[in-house]
């Protein structure tokens, strides 16, 4: 009877290829982000040019464009027709900084704002505090000033679907809509959008409006707009709001700011009022989906007590500010929205 130990090594159907996946993970962002900022893909869409032109367009080098732009087209963001290159239906839609449907602004900002602070992780984990908490007002001012913009496309899809649900339009009498913590105006706006019979309050530090501003006179809904600057919290909301929104603001408050804001909103609405909700909901066992796992680590880099809650948490909260029938909302979005109405 052969009694030898297993010999060492893998096991044969066993291999690290996901790991040295990862291990490389911080490359594509950036890859896609020098191509974004130097509008690589519109110059390549539809139109394909070589290394060289590339080079001459973006007043590059050649080495490092050619470098870059095979990467691209291993990650199959480009095409590559002989020694020139062209956009994939994928980046034509989604990376061309000129069409509507453009999503990079959002690899600006996790390669300028959020990897900064995601390198101090270990110091993070060990001492549970954040490099700087981008929630409080002397640091997180400015912080939400520069990127809020950069992720108005990234929302926007998802507040269309909320103003066609609460199909706002078949409403005659004016419609009150209140955008907490509203950033680029992407809630309040499409919402503006769906009937000209609807009228938004924004609210956010003041350093934020300006930008919310410049949105809200860019898709031409900027006179049915009135700012409320001040901390979300402890600035006086009017009451008697026919919607709330919330987007993606919970996770950067922590669970106690969170609930309280919910009470301060469901004073606001009006009987019947709807509450909306754009969160990164992870499942009840926090066990997936992994973007939602990734986004609570970004909140501990970045906050004193932010986190991602499930729905099933949220909606708690919900109960208890006095709202009823929590429900999720499908949306073309990194979660389905959360809504919930005022008795």
């Amino acid at each position: 009877m052969n009694t030898a130990p297993p010999a060492a090594g893998n096991p044969p159907d066993l291999r690290p290829d996901r790991i040295m996946q990862m291990a490389w993970g911080f490359a594509p962002p950036l890859l896609l982000e020098v191509a974004i900022r130097h509008r690589v893909f519109d110059y390549l869409d539809g139109a394909a040019h070589t290394a060289e032109e590339v080079a001459a367009d973006t007043r590059g080098s050649v080495r490092g464009w050619t470098a870059v732009l095979n990467a691209l087209a291993g990650l199959d963001f480009l095409r590559k027709e002989g020694d020139r290159y062209v956009t994939t239906p994928e980046s034509s839609t989604f990376l061309v900084t000129t069409k509507p449907s453009f999503c990079g602004g959002l690899l600006r900002h996790t390669t300028r704002h959020l990897i900064p602070s995601w390198l101090h992780l270990e110091e993070t984990v060990r001492t549970g505090m954040p490099p700087g908490a981008v929630n409080q007002a002397d640091h997180g001012e400015t912080f939400f000033a520069e990127f809020v913009s950069d992720i108005f496309n990234t929302s926007y899809p998802s507040a269309r679907t909320l103003a066609a649900h609460l199909a706002l339009e078949k409403k005659a009498a004016p419609v009150r809509a209140l955008d907490v913590a509203t950033g680029s105006g992407v809630w309040g706006i499409a919402l503006a959008q769906s009937s000209p019979n609807v009228h938004v309050t924004a609210v956010d530090w003041p350093g934020v409006l300006p930008i919310t501003g410049q949105h809200a006179e860019k898709f031409g809904v900027a006179s049915r707009f009135t700012y409320l600057p001040g901390d979300i919290l402890t600035v006086d909301y009017p009451a008697d709001y026919d919607v709330a929104t919330l987007g993606h603001i919970l996770h950067s408050e922590g669970e106690a700011r969170s609930r309280a804001l919910l009470r301060k909103m469901h004073g606001a609405l009006k009987p019947g009022g709807t509450i909306a909700i754009a969160e990164f909901t992870p499942n009840a066992e926090r066990t997936g989906p992994p973007h939602t796992l990734i986004f609570a680590v970004n909140m501990l880099v970045h906050t004193e007590h932010g986190n991602t809650y499930p729905f099933a948490e949220v909606s708690g909260w919900l109960r208890e500010a006095g709202f009823v029938d929590a429900r999720e909302l499908p949306c073309p979005g990194p979660a389905p929205l959360i809504l919930a109405t005022r008795p």
